[in-house]
């Protein structure tokens, strides 16, 4: 129960960072006589102006894995004596047959579009998680390796109490809905929820590991223990023809989905948890939570008014010593237009918010009040993004596209630096957890002694005359070619093909 606590309120806070990347939040009112008016003219249905999924966006599209790379697994030398050519040949031989699996990692699981995903995922949420996990076509051989992106509405760390940096275990908790196979025509009966728990074992983590599986009756309470038991003793709760639902997942046999119990994991925890900060991460639009609400706010009433403040507002004043010929024509005491009666319950004075209508009044003269200034709104519209690029260190040229807003050259890398400077703090948190993952995934493929180098795209690259100018003066300076490259923003691997053909030049 406690597993599933944690997960329900990580939920909670992923359903609200939801709503505020989707522009899906709507308006608080302070008063309910206001939603009601808003809500008759349609006002309240104008989608969001969401400003806050920038901030999320501007660090997520920087964060992209240029290449893997492997390499031979750094040994002392038990007598310091240079290695052999036989030695170097089979490095050479085990570093190839890496490449290619991790290249057929990389294509069997997707993760050109699931490793942007992921990224996406725990700027959103600040955690995002990988799940690694042998695939055997026959039992104890391993054909390949699942690597799967699971985000926070349905996984969850649960981290030792005495000691944060230990995994005490990890829960993964998502609905079935029995009787529904997938066809309109077919209505769901019941909803059950299934829980794994993964343990890590003990010692390192690389082994003792397993896996439990957990499902509530049909319609239970999952926050009652009795309607919680283990998959394979749920065929008393559970029609025999919605068995194969109910127990799909990783672990499930085909031939009999019930059959097993515990998972044993030789690899023990395969779960890796990507997260921006410590002990947990933060929505990298966390602080502009709060921007993005009053921009809503300013816009929906902006809307309501805007007929209203577009135009001069007209009018006339009467006067009261000259009776008005088309006044009370039918009835003295019963006014002919009971809107412009100010004694009747439906009663407006006749004084209208209307564009284009004429106030009369009791006076003598004839005027109007001139259009609203925009300025009334869009100030406190620009002061609003600029409190939210602010607070999330994010520029503020981010937030428009207009020509005339967006510096250039060493303008722009000062404007910047916040902003890359978290880029590169995420790359520095993630860069390990992706290298743990690939080389799980190549020992379960019976690759070992080879390290994992994962290469990222620099975050900001260097192409205005006076930065290269600058570059060019490092070079002269004694700063290798590559060094200066690597600083205008050019990946990695793409320079060392750039060294190879210029083999012998100056």
């Amino acid at each position: 129960r406690h597993g599933l606590h944690v997960l329900e309120e990580q939920r909670e806070r992923a359903v609200e960072s939801d709503a505020m990347y989707e522009g899906d939040v709507g308006v608080t009112f302070a008063s309910q006589q206001v939603k009601r008016l808003l809500a008759r003219n349609g006002i309240e249905e104008i989608p969001d102006f969401n400003y806050a999924r920038i901030p999320v966006d501007v660090i997520a599209n920087r964060l992209q894995i240029a290449a893997v790379k492997v390499a031979p697994e750094e040994t002392d030398d038990e007598d310091g004596a240079e290695s052999t050519d036989a030695t170097k040949a089979g490095r050479e031989k085990l570093v190839r047959r890496a490449e290619k699996a991790v290249k057929d990692l990389r294509k069997s699981n997707q993760l050109d579009a699931e490793e942007k995903s992921l990224h996406t995922g725990v700027s959103k949420h600040g955690s995002a998680y990988l799940f690694v996990w042998p695939v055997e076509d026959t039992p104890g051989r391993v054909a390949g390796v699942d690597m799967r992106v699971n985000t926070a509405h349905n996984v969850a760390f649960v981290y030792d109490p005495e000691d944060p940096l230990k995994v005490a275990y990890v829960i993964k908790s998502w609905e079935v809905l029995v009787g529904d196979d997938g066809s309109s025509d077919t209505p769901a009966i019941k909803t059950v929820i299934r829980a794994n728990l993964y343990y890590p074992g003990e010692g390192t983590g690389r082994g003792g590991g397993r896996i439990e599986r957990w499902v509530t009756k049909p319609g239970g309470n999952p926050h009652k223990v009795e309607a919680w038991s283990r998959v394979h003793d749920a065929d008393a709760d559970i029609e025999d023809e919605y068995v194969d639902q109910v127990a799909a997942d990783e672990f499930g046999d085909e031939d009999d989905p019930l059959d097993r119990d515990d998972i044993p994991s030789p690899w023990g925890l395969t779960w890796f948890h990507f997260r921006n900060g410590r002990p947990e991460g933060t929505p990298e639009h966390k602080n502009a939570f709060g921007p993005q609400t009053l921009i809503n706010k300013l816009i929906v009433a902006h809307a309501a008014t805007i007929d209203y403040l577009s135009f001069p507002q007209r009018y006339l004043l009467a006067d009261p010593k000259i009776d008005d010929p088309l006044h009370n024509m039918v009835d003295p005491d019963h006014p002919e237009d009971e809107e412009d009666d100010p004694e009747s319950e439906t009663g407006t004075s006749g004084l209208r918010a209307d564009p284009a209508v004429v106030w009369r009044l009791w006076g003598k003269s004839v005027g109007e009040f001139q259009a609203s200034d925009p300025k009334q709104f869009l100030e406190p519209l620009d002061r609003y993004i600029k409190a939210m690029a602010e607070l999330t260190d994010t520029p503020q040229h981010a937030f428009s596209k207009a020509s005339g807003d967006m510096p250039t050259g060493e303008a722009v890398r000062g404007l910047d630096g916040p902003m890359l400077a978290k880029v590169k703090d995420r790359q520095d948190r993630y860069d390990p957890t992706w290298q743990d993952a690939y080389e799980l995934a190549l020992r379960m493929l019976g690759i070992t002694g080879v390290d994992v180098d994962v290469r990222w795209v620099p975050a900001a690259a260097v192409n205005d005359l006076n930065g290269l100018q600058v570059l060019k003066a490092k070079v002269e300076l004694g700063l290798p070619a590559e060094v200066a490259l690597n600083e205008a923003g050019y990946p990695t691997e793409q320079i060392d093909e750039w060294l190879k053909d210029a083999e012998g030049g100056s």
